[in-house]
């Protein structure tokens, strides 16, 4: 039996060209331009470049870090808005350094305790772990290792920002990791916002996420979600707290090995607003679009 659901999908395909020896089967992912309302915040754009002087000679042998990241402007003086900026403006930008520091730590070596660490510092650790990794190699043909992050902004509105970090990190062996949280933040009174802050049927919602995966991927209602390849400790799909209000509904992100094995790619669900009647708060049904 086919589950059909109001659900709008916007699907592209990513493909991973010369850097893996595989690939996954369903990379899911989409892109949303939103327009700033009154009284949003504006953003500047940031970036950062580290790698080997060897990349100039050799592109194989080679570790690059590229971060791209967004802060945000302080209002002009003449501007009047209502925003908490004194407030909201240090902990958004907090939030993204802290992004980009998440990704880059977790992979290189002696700093994934390390809570001090710095952009730069991570990433002449990322290269002298590929440093390290080549000296250790018995002159193997070198493998380029790669450190790409992006944070920037998915929706900006007047009651809350959704920020995106996405980042792809290779550092050999079969395949890359590649991933995407959202970090949506409330702008009047600065604080991480979840899902039971913004929805009030939670129970609800997750049925709807569950029956748009199977309509997704053709998984009956009455098949086993673990005979179909997800990785569950019981045949029902947990709701992610990684989620985005964007201009078109509600995005939920599944991250390779959080569901299920790398093969099987990431898992992107979007829900237009007409899915989510009667589930989301007043204050909030209100202010998302």
């Amino acid at each position: 039996m086919r589950i059909f659901s109001p659900v709008i999908l916007y699907v592209s395909l990513f493909s991973l060209v010369g850097l893996c020896s595989c690939t996954t089967d369903s990379q899911r992912t989409s892109t949303l331009y939103t327009i700033p309302q009154k009284d949003t915040l504006l953003f500047t754009s940031k970036a950062f470049n580290l790698s080997l002087p060897s990349c100039k000679e050799d592109s194989n042998n080679c570790a690059t870090v590229s971060i791209r990241w967004v802060e945000v402007q302080k209002p002009n003086v003449n501007t009047r808005t209502n925003l908490s900026n004194k407030r909201v403006i240090p902990f958004i930008n907090s939030a993204v350094h802290k992004a980009i520091l998440e990704n880059l730590r977790w992979d290189v070596t002696n700093f994934q305790d390390n809570d001090s660490a710095s952009m730069e510092s991570l990433a002449k650790a990322f290269l002298n772990d590929y440093l390290r990794d080549r000296s250790e190699a018995n002159n193997t043909d070198p493998i380029p290792w790669n450190c790409s992050i992006e944070v920037s902004v998915e929706h900006n509105t007047q009651h809350f920002i959704a920020l995106r970090s996405s980042s792809y990190i290779y550092t050999g062996g079969a395949h890359p990791l590649q991933t995407t949280n959202y970090y949506v933040i409330a702008t009047h009174n600065p604080r991480f916002l979840t899902l039971q802050d913004m929805v009030k049927d939670t129970a609800n919602l997750r049925t709807i996420v569950e029956m748009e995966l199977r309509r997704m991927y053709d998984i009956p209602i009455h098949h086993d979600l673990r005979n179909h390849g997800f990785m569950l400790s019981e045949n029902s799909l947990p709701l992610t707290s990684n989620f985005a209000f964007t201009r078109n509904g509600l995005t939920l992100v599944y991250n390779p090995y959080d569901i299920s094995p790398y093969s099987m790619g990431m898992h992107t669900i979007q829900l237009p607003y007409q899915a989510l009647a009667g589930l989301l708060r007043r204050d909030i049904a209100q202010s998302v679009r």
